[in-house]
């Protein structure tokens, strides 16, 4: 009788060993996000710019938010606030360089003013990742 037990006890123990796997954060196949231009204004240059900085401004955080991104998300690139379409431009603050859309695991920045904005693309990322991160925990 033990040796039954024995076995149902291993295969229980792998069975919560599988599950913890398949529900913890894990990559997906590729990167956490994707970068894509919002129009054909932005340069390829540009995007590529900004996958360079979300990659680093996301390892730079994933340390204070242990466990997150859980989900993907993409980032767009617009050219400025004057080329976003409808839909964006009623949520958008005048002047911001970016926003995020936590529901839509979407990120907007609008090339021109980044290069307006004193703290630079880089703090304009994050920033916008960090909201990101926050709507994945809640």
């Amino acid at each position: 009788m033990s040796d039954i037990y024995d076995g149902t006890r291993v295969v229980i123990l792998l069975a919560i060993l599988l599950l913890s796997v398949c529900l913890g954060a894990q990559a997906p196949a590729g990167e956490w996000f994707t970068v894509a231009a919002g129009g054909p204004e932005v340069a390829a240059g540009m995007v590529q710019r900004v996958q360079d900085e979300a990659r680093f401004g996301l390892a730079k955080l994933q340390p204070t938010f242990p466990g997150l991104p859980k989900q993907q998300f993409r980032i767009f690139v617009h050219g400025s606030a004057e080329e976003l379409p409808a839909e964006l431009k009623a949520v958008h603050h005048p002047g911001s360089p970016g926003f995020s859309l936590p529901a839509r695991h979407e990120i907007h920045i609008l090339a021109a003013e980044t290069t307006n904005d004193a703290a630079g693309l880089s703090v304009v990322i994050a920033h916008e990742i960090v909201h990101e991160l926050l709507g994945q925990l809640a």
